[in-house]
C-alpha cells in the first residue's frame, strides 16, 4: 500500500475551499460568534427631574448618546432607582438599553455608588454593569463593564461616564 501524499491532500483541501468560496459556501466559518471582546466608550446623558418613589429613594430616567466600540454611536436609555445613605452618598440600581445605529439593542443591568454632592452640586459616581442580551448581534450577549469617571450635575441634570470592560457575543 502506498503512503498518502500529504502535499496532494493539502492541495486538494485548498481546491475544495476555493471552489466552495467561489460558490458562496464557506469552508471555514467567517463570522465569529460568542467571541470575548473588549468594549469601551463614553456616554453623555441628560436626566429628567427625579421623582420620589419611597422613603430616601428616587427614580431617575436618563437618555443620551454613547460612542462605544461594537455599537458605534448609540442611543442610551437608563431607568434607575437611587437610594440615599445617611452620609449623603447613594446607591443606584439601573436597567440600561443601548441601541446601535443599525437597530441592534444591547441590554444591561448595573449598580452604581454616588459620592455626596460637592458644594457646586456635582456628584461623582462609579459602578459596574452586566450585559444581559439584546437583539440582532447582541442576542444572548454576556459580559461585564466598569462604569468609570461618572459625574452628574444636580443643577442641570447633565451627566457623563466612561465604560470599560468585556462583552461576549
Amino acid at each position: 500500500m502506498r503512503a498518502p501524499n500529504l502535499v496532494h491532500f493539502r492541495n486538494l483541501t485548498l481546491a475544495f475551499a476555493v471552489l466552495g468560496a467561489a460558490r458562496g459556501v464557506a469552508a471555514v466559518p467567517t463570522a465569529a460568534s460568542n467571541v470575548d471582546r473588549p468594549i469601551a466608550g463614553f456616554c453623555t446623558v441628560q436626566s429628567a427631574p427625579p421623582e420620589p418613589v419611597g422613603p430616601g429613594q428616587i427614580r431617575v430616567v436618563i437618555d443620551g448618546v454613547c460612542q462605544m466600540s461594537h455599537l458605534g454611536r448609540a442611543d442610551v436609555h437608563i431607568d434607575e432607582i437611587v437610594t440615599y445613605n445617611p452620609d449623603g452618598s447613594a446607591e443606584g440600581v439601573a436597567q440600561t438599553t443601548m441601541t446601535a445605529a443599525d437597530g441592534d439593542v444591547l441590554h444591561a443591568r448595573g449598580l452604581a455608588h454616588f459620592e455626596p454632592p460637592t458644594a457646586q452640586g456635582i456628584v461623582l459616581f462609579a459602578g459596574d454593569q452586566v450585559f444581559t442580551g439584546g437583539t440582532g448581534r447582541f442576542s444572548g450577549a454576556t459580559g461585564q463593564a466598569d462604569i468609570l469617571k461618572g459625574f452628574v450635575s444636580l443643577v442641570t441634570y447633565e451627566a457623563g461616564y466612561e465604560i470599560d470592560g468585556r462583552i461576549i457575543y
